[in-house]
C-alpha cells in the first residue's frame, strides 16, 4: 500500500505528532513506513531556504560595508585633529577654553559627517526604486535600519573627535610627575610665592589688578571627567612638539617644567618672561613667539 501524501490538521500544536503517526500507521498497515514527516512551517522554510540564505548575505554584506564606512570616518577623522594639534596647544595657550576647544573639534568632526549623510540618505532614497521589484515585500525604506546607520556613522566621528591627553589620565598628572615636593621645594626658597594659596600671587603674578580681577570673576569650574579619562596611545605622537616655558609662574615652577619636558618629550623648553597666564600678562611677547614657530 502506498500513499503519496497524507496531511493532518490539528486544534492545537501537539509535541510528539510525529510518533503518535507512525504508531497510528503502524496499527493500520505494517507496511506502511512514514518517509519523511514535516510540519506546516517546516516546509515553508524549505521552500524559501535560498532567498534567505541570500538575504542573510546581503544584511552580511550590509553590515560590514557599514562597518567599513565607520572606520574609514573615524580614521579621516582621528588624522584630522592630529593634524590640529598646534592649533589646538596655540588656542589653549592664549586662553581658550577647553569646552570651546572641544565643541571647535567636534563641530569640524560633524560637519563632513553630516555632508556625507547628506549624499548617502537621498542615494539610498533612490536605490529602493531600483531593488523594490527585486526584493519580497520591499515597498519603502526601513527607517529603523537606516536611522540606526546614521547614529552609527555619527558615533564613530564623534568618537574620533575627542582630544587626547597625554600619557596617563589628567588626575594622576599631578603625583607621577612630583608636582607637590617640586612647588614644596621652590616656595621655600621664594618665600612662599610658588603654591600661593592667594590667585594673584599664584596665578596672575604680572596681570595688571583690573585684568585680574576680571578674569578671575569669569573663571568657571571643570567637570571631574577631565581629570578621570586616560590618554588610549603609549607614547607621544611623532611631532615637532616646542614648550614654551613662563619664567615667573609661580604655579608651576621652572625647575619642574624644565625637568618634565626633558623626562617625557626629550626637549629643552624654550623660556619666555610671564607668569602662570602668559596670554594675560605677557599676551605680545607670547603671540611673536607661537609665530615665529610657523616659520
Amino acid at each position: 500500500m502506498y500513499a503519496g501524501a497524507i496531511v493532518l490538521q490539528t486544534e492545537a500544536p501537539i509535541n510528539n505528532m510525529e510518533e503518535l503517526t507512525r504508531q497510528t500507521l503502524a496499527g493500520i498497515n505494517s507496511n506502511l513506513a512514514v518517509v519523511k514527516f514535516q510540519t506546516f512551517d517546516q516546509q515553508i522554510a524549505d521552500r524559501f531556504h535560498d532567498d534567505k540564505m541570500i538575504a542573510q548575505l546581503t544584511a552580511l554584506f550590509g553590515g560590514l560595508a557599514l562597518l567599513l564606512a565607520a572606520i574609514g570616518l573615524y580614521g579621516v577623522t582621528a588624522y584630522t585633529v592630529a593634524r590640529r594639534t598646534s592649533e589646538i596647544g596655540i588656542r589653549m595657550a592664549l586662553g581658550a577654553h577647553p569646552a570651546g576647544v572641544v565643541g571647535m573639534v567636534m563641530r569640524g568632526a560633524m560637519s563632513q559627517t553630516v555632508i556625507g549623510l547628506a549624499i548617502g540618505i537621498p542615494a539610498a532614497l533612490l536605490c529602493v526604486r531600483f531593488v523594490r521589484s527585486q526584493l519580497y515585500e520591499i515597498q519603502s525604506v526601513n527607517a529603523a535600519v537606516m536611522l540606526m546607520a546614521i547614529l552609527f556613522l555619527m558615533v564613530a566621528s564623534l568618537l574620533a573627535g575627542m582630544i587626547p591627553a597625554p600619557g596617563e589620565t589628567p588626575g594622576e598628572w599631578w603625583t607621577n610627575t612630583g608636582y607637590r615636593p617640586a612647588v614644596e621645594e621652590q616656595s621655600q626658597r621664594d618665600g612662599g610665592r610658588t603654591g600661593n594659596d592667594d590667585p594673584f600671587v599664584c596665578y596672575y603674578n604680572g596681570v595688571p589688578r583690573p585684568l585680574a580681577e576680571e578674569a578671575l570673576r569669569r573663571s568657571r569650574g571643570e567637570s571631574s571627567a577631565v581629570y578621570e579619562t586616560p590618554w588610549p596611545l603609549s607614547a607621544w605622537p611623532d611631532v615637532a612638539t616646542r614648550f614654551v616655558l613662563c619664567q615667573d609662574d609661580h604655579f608651576f615652577p621652572a625647575a619642574f617644567l624644565r625637568r618634565v619636558a626633558g623626562e617625557r618629550l626629550g626637549i629643552v623648553p624654550d623660556e619666555a618672561p610671564g607668569c602662570h597666564c602668559v596670554a594675560l600678562s605677557h599676551p605680545r611677547e607670547l603671540s611673536d613667539r607661537l609665530v615665529s614657530y610657523l616659520d
